[in-house]
């Protein structure tokens, strides 16, 4: 099975319901249970190479790599839709995304 790699910020105590949000369908990702001390260490270790966040304090950093969650979805799924409330921040780590905006 082709994949992507994402990394979503969102919160860690909620989440909104599937009828409400149908979109990304998640593989192996529990998104009510926080990352890990080596799983942070990495998305600040990220962060800090990004020029969007390398000026941030590392405090801010790990407040910002707490809400971090990784997760994989399959090849050709759609992630978000035009309109759609988002529930987060999606940062790819690996693979590629299309863009398409309806007119």
């Amino acid at each position: 099975m082709n994949s992507i790699e994402l990394t979503s910020i969102f919160p860690s105590r909620s989440i909104p319901p599937s009828l409400d949000q149908p979109l990304p369908q998640l593989i192996d990702c529990d998104p009510t249970v926080a990352p890990d001390e080596a799983e942070m260490a990495e998305y600040i270790l990220w962060l800090g190479s990004q020029r969007t966040w390398e000026s941030l304090p590392e405090s801010a950093m790990q407040a910002i790599a707490r809400l971090f969650h990784r997760f994989q979805v399959e090849a050709g799924s759609l992630i978000y839709l035009e309109g759609q409330t988002p529930i987060g921040l999606y940062l790819l780590k690996l693979g590629k995304v299309e863009i398409f905006q309806q007119s």
